[in-house]
């Protein structure tokens, strides 16, 4: 019977020890854990949601194809070549940066996948505007480049550029003047 006490009491103080030293293993693997997801919050993009709008071009709908158009967060993403072939740009990919120049013979700009940096200049013109960001880099999905719709604000000098319903986005592209006794075409 002695035996059996002392049988029972070791078992006891060991299983006391390793529940006693348990505890601050968990925390600790807890703690990493914790901070491990913190990380992977901050370091996650926000999603992608499809947003169901028709695209349109003075008010002229663009077919798509089939191809969507997102938002992140409240940023509404537009297919670049579908959006800026509407409105006159000529597109050149450089595979090797990852970056597409537009020109329309007026404006011409180049964006870069990943980088959420827009800026423009005249096509005939030295010198570029100061680099704007526009709440999201353009991105690729399914060899579609994205870019954000308000772009088109900033290369036309418009805020008014960009009108959007429920059901619509539409961009209107300024008409080009020709400026009287200057020859100088102006938007």
């Amino acid at each position: 019977m002695k035996r059996f006490y002392t049988s029972v009491l070791c078992f006891a103080v060991i299983l006391s020890i390793s529940i006693a030293a348990a505890p601050p293993a968990f925390a600790a693997t807890a703690s990493v854990q914790k901070k491990a997801s913190i990380k992977a919050a901050v370091s996650t993009p926000q999603k992608l949601s499809i947003a169901y709008y028709t695209l349109q071009v003075n008010g002229q709908d663009i077919d798509l194809a089939g191809i969507n158009i997102y938002t992140k967060g409240t940023t509404i993403l537009v297919p670049l070549r579908k959006s800026a072939e509407a409105l006159g740009f000529t597109l050149t990919w450089n595979p090797k940066t990852k970056s597409t120049e537009l020109d329309n013979g007026t404006i011409k700009t180049s964006i870069t996948v990943g980088s959420n940096a827009y800026a423009y200049t005249s096509s005939n013109a030295i010198g570029i505007s100061e680099p704007i960001t526009l709440g999201s880099a353009p991105i690729m999905i399914g060899g579609n480049t994205y870019i954000p719709i308000t772009l088109y604000n900033i290369l036309y000098n418009n805020p008014g550029t960009i009108q959007i319903t429920d059901t619509s986005l539409n961009i209107k592209k300024p008409a080009t003047t020709i400026k009287t006794g200057t020859g100088e075409a102006a938007l």
